[in-house]
């Protein structure tokens, strides 16, 4: 009971989403630039913040706000959070923009990892000294 309230519940599942994100972004820029220059080549992205806000829609599910992140929650009081998704991107191969998505996939992945840090941080002064 408690594990599923530290664990299940709050930002955690939506952190766990939003590091696997820009975890995807990572390898998927890293692979259109590995082949920017293998003919035929069709650039992808990963779509993740779209589905976040169609997921938190008011009409549809209750929102939570978790360190400036939206939650959406089911009947249940799961995560309703969409995990990430690679589509076909539309136009050229652009190495400048290829290198921007890798390092804005890169600043969002450390900062998802200092935010969870934080939480378990923040856990582990609430629980006190393991003696």
């Amino acid at each position: 009971m408690l594990g599923r309230m530290l664990f299940e519940q709050g930002p955690l599942p939506l952190l766990k989403t939003a590091l696997g994100a820009a975890s995807l972004r990572q390898k998927v820029a890293a692979s259109n630039l590995a082949n920017i220059q293998t003919p035929g080549f069709q650039p992808r992205r990963v779509v993740f913040e779209e589905l976040l806000q169609k997921a938190s829609h008011p009409s549809r599910t209750s929102m939570s706000r978790a360190g400036g992140l939206v939650a959406g929650r089911d009947g249940s009081g799961r995560s309703a959070v969409p995990g990430p998704r690679i589509v076909a991107d539309e136009g050229p191969l652009d190495l400048e923009r290829q290198l921007v998505d890798l390092q804005e996939a890169t600043l969002h992945f450390e900062a998802m990892s200092q935010f969870v840090a934080g939480h378990y941080r923040a856990l582990m002064d609430a629980i006190g000294p393991i003696r």
